[in-house]
Formats: structure tokens, sequence, C-alpha cells
């Protein structure tokens, strides 16, 4: 039922992207693409690591409930605050965006709990019911404000969710347990991996969008909606399903990492393949393109993105559940090196040049991080499983 219910969210998603990259103008085209990912990008943040923590220790949920609304408030409100202030949005649009924060944030909270406790329909229908409600709005009434279209049905999904009760505790989790103090330490861990993870799936229509570069935003959505979404939501999906499940086995050793890794691969390059064709088919039958009309460039690049995303994968998850503070801190100071250096690219990128070359360079500058980010979480992840190993022969 889980698999269904993110199958439906994917597809309505994609839909929905499709659908305002074919028929909305290329700035509004550009705003949707800066509130989605705006919403994404700090909602997410709003957890502060805390959902990798739940994994490990799920009687923490109650115990951090709290916190997390306090720094969800602030945190959504102070991003609010800047984009009104440096972008220029109308004070109402303002409020709009703080409201679908928040409530995106409450939403990755209940997903996040209702995962750790192994119940997976409630945690997919929290993280991916929204998008079927933002499609049949969208269709129905396309003139609804875009901001407003995500706030209402976000906030109505985090309302319904809360009834689900996925977050109380099922029992079947024989983990040690995570005192405060230590769990504050793993999440402010997890809380850096985790901006540079969103920043490096969401960051560039975030940045494009900030530099008001509507042209660049509108080519790299309209290839990057119709040539990803199939690869990236059925890795994410395993990524999702995979954390929790490891957990419960209770260790993983390097062979099997390997083997996991290896299965991922193979996996990943078939769905990338098949994602691939869908775009080109896509762009020939709906958008009456010819072949030599397709930017190969673009969409080598954004393939290439699928593949090492999904072979990163298998060592986030292992080095997620496993890793120490210690390592995941690590870990995190080189990701965070990178998104400054990937940062810069952009910008300069930005400024320099326009339009489908530019969405070019910042494919590459993506690719780039992906492929380093890869490499670190999987040094790191042989680390934490060779220190595990030798430790249980100790």
């Amino acid at each position: 039922m889980s698999f269904s219910i993110y199958g439906l969210g994917l597809l309505a998603i994609l839909v929905a992207d499709i659908y305002v990259s074919s028929t909305f103008a290329n700035d509004k085209i550009a705003e949707w693409a800066f509130v989605k990912s705006t919403i994404l990008i700090v909602g997410t943040l709003c957890l502060l690591g805390y959902d990798q923590v739940f994994v490990r220790d799920p009687k923490l949920i109650r115990g951090v409930w709290k916190n997390f609304l306090l720094q969800s408030l602030a945190i959504s409100a102070g991003v609010s605050f800047l984009i009104m202030l440096f972008k220029e949005y109308p004070l109402e649009k303002a409020i709009l965006l703080f409201l679908s924060i928040l409530a995106f944030s409450l939403l990755s909270y209940l997903s996040s709990a209702s995962r750790a406790n192994f119940k997976l329909w409630q945690a997919q229908f929290s993280i991916n019911f929204w998008k079927v409600a933002l499609l049949a709005v969208l269709v129905l009434i396309p003139s609804t404000e875009i901001v407003l279209l995500f706030a209402t049905t976000i906030g109505c999904t985090a309302i319904i969710s809360l009834f689900l009760k996925g977050y109380k505790p099922s029992g079947g989790f024989n983990g040690p347990s995570i005192e405060n103090k230590n769990a504050r330490k793993l999440g402010m861990a997890f809380v850096f991996t985790n901006l540079t993870l969103i920043l490096a799936i969401y960051g560039e229509q975030f940045l494009i969008n900030l530099h008001g570069d509507v042209i660049t935003s509108a080519h790299l959505f309209h290839y990057f909606s119709v040539y990803t979404p199939i690869a990236l939501s059925i890795n994410g999906f395993l990524g999702f399903y995979f954390a929790p499940k490891i957990r419960r086995a209770g260790t993983v050793t390097v062979s099997q990492f390997k083997t996991i890794s290896g299965k991922f691969l193979i996996f990943s390059s078939c769905i990338t393949l098949i994602s691939v064709m869908f775009g080109t088919l896509y762009f020939i039958w709906i958008k009456a393109y010819s072949l030599d009309t397709i930017d190969y460039v673009l969409v080598f690049f954004l393939a290439t993105i699928c593949l090492t995303r999904g072979v990163y994968t298998a060592g986030s998850v292992c080095l997620g559940v496993f890793g120490t503070a210690k390592q995941l801190q690590k870990a995190s100071i080189f990701c965070i090196g990178i998104t400054i250096i990937y940062t810069i690219l952009i910008s300069i990128v930005l400024k320099t040049t326009s339009g489908i070359q530019a969405a070019q360079m910042i494919s590459a500058c993506s690719l780039l991080n992906w492929l380093l980010r890869l490499v670190i979480f999987n040094y790191f992840t042989y680390q934490a499983l060779n220190n595990a190993h030798d430790g249980a022969r100790s």
C-alpha cells in the first residue's frame, strides 16, 4: 500500500509539473519552481536532522516534539521574511509561504515518525497525498495563486495526517536507546548533511530564481520535470524503505554493502534508461519536437545525475544508520565545502550566461556535486562498517 501511495504522489507531481510547463508562461513556471523548491528545502531543514535520528530510536519522537515546533516556527518565519525583503515578495504571499513551509515541516516530521515506527503507508500519505490534492486543485482551478495552492493542499494534508497517528509507537524496536543529549548531537551532525542534500536536490531552481533568471529556470524545469522524475522518485522510495529495514536487521557487513551498492547500480541504470525514454517520447509526441531539437547535452547530464543519485542512496542510508556522530560530522564538513563550491559555480554561471547554455552548465555543476557526495559517503560508510565489524569481533 505504501508503494501505491508513493506512486500516486509521484504521478501527481509529475503530471502537475508537465501541466505547468506546458500551459503556464515563463514567469509563472519560474514562480512554481521557486515556491516548490523553497517549501521543500526549508520545510525539510526545519527537522534539523531528527528524521534520521528517529530511525535509530523511535522513542525520541515525543521527546523532541516541542523543540521541533519552536525551531520550525523560527526557521519558517525567518526565511519567509528574508525572501520578502530580498526578493521583494508581497506581504500576503510571504505569509502564505510561511504557512506552507510550516505545514510541510509538520508533514515531514509526521512522515519521519511514521517511517521510524515502520508504519509505511501513513508515512507515505503524509509526504505524498498533498501532491495529489495539488494536482486536483491546479487542474480544476488553474487561476489559483500558486503559493495559495501549496498552502491549502499541504495544510489540509497535515491536518489529516495528525489523525492517522502514524507517529505513535507500534513496538518491535529492539535497538539501543539514545539520550536526548546524544540525539541533539546526532541531529546536528545530520542537519548539515541534510541541508547540503536538499540544496543538491532543489538548490538549482532556488538559486536561479533568487537570481531572477526566468528563461534559464524554465529551460531547466522543462527538461528536469520530464527526464528525471521516474528515476529519482523510485530511488527515493528505495531509500525511504531501505533505512528502517536495515536498522531492524541490526548489522551490515562491508561485503553486504558492496553487494547492495552493486544492486543499486544495476537497478538505477535500468530506471534511468526508462526515465530518459519517457522524456524523449514526451518531447516528440506531446511537444512536437524532433529528435534533432532535443538538447542531448542537458539530457546526458540529467541522466548521469539520476544514475549517481541511485548509487549514492546505498551509502547515504548505511552511513545514516550505522555512522557515528564523529563520522557524520566529518562527512558533513566535506559536504558543506562541496556545497559552497557548487553554489559559487552556479552563481558564476548565472552572471555570465543564460538560457539553455546556462541550464547545461548548472546541470554539470550539479553532477559534479553528486559525484563528490557519492565518494564522501561511500568512504565514511566503509569506515563505519569496518569499525562496527572490528567492534563486534573484539
